[in-house]
């Protein structure tokens, strides 16, 4: 018996998994039947899932370099896909419009975003449009591909 649950098949059929979590707890336990014999059951207090959920939000964070700038304000990404992206609902308000994603310092693409939902403590947004950002400017003329970098002169 661990944490006040029996186990009603034999040690063969079923194993504990502990997680190591910093806070510390009285009942931390998985139970999981390797055999598919019953489904899957955990017995985890709500203030360790809290834990739980706010240790992987934290590790995105730190993981992840990407943010996006809107306006003079830049928020952190969490997760981004190839449609979209995922933003803390706390910390985002109602983004729409023309943003720019950076990687650390440099820029990766200027996007048309519209937000398309929240779930789960984070702001869904999908992208409309997304150019990707070049590190030269547009040019107004056409440049051969063998024109010269630069010309000299002779003296």
């Amino acid at each position: 018996m661990c944490c006040g649950l029996e186990s009603r098949q034999s040690r063969e059929t079923c194993f504990w998994l502990i997680f190591n979590v910093t806070v510390t707890l009285s009942c931390d336990m998985l139970w999981v039947d390797i055999f598919g014999e019953s489904p899957m059951t955990s017995f985890l207090p709500p203030d360790v899932q809290a834990g739980l959920d706010a240790a992987r939000k934290k590790s995105l964070l730190r993981n992840n370099r990407l943010r996006i700038e809107a306006g003079d304000e830049e928020y952190r990404i969490l997760r981004a896909w190839e449609n979209g992206f995922a933003l803390e609902s706390d910390d985002a308000p109602h983004l729409r419009g023309l943003v720019d994603m950076y990687d650390g310092a440099r820029h990766i693409c200027r996007c048309l975003i519209v937000a398309s939902g929240e779930e789960h403590g984070e702001k869904y947004f999908e992208y409309k449009l997304m150019t990707e950002a070049s590190g030269e400017q547009p040019l107004d003329f056409y440049r051969p591909p063998d024109a010269p970098v630069a010309l000299l002169e002779k003296h």
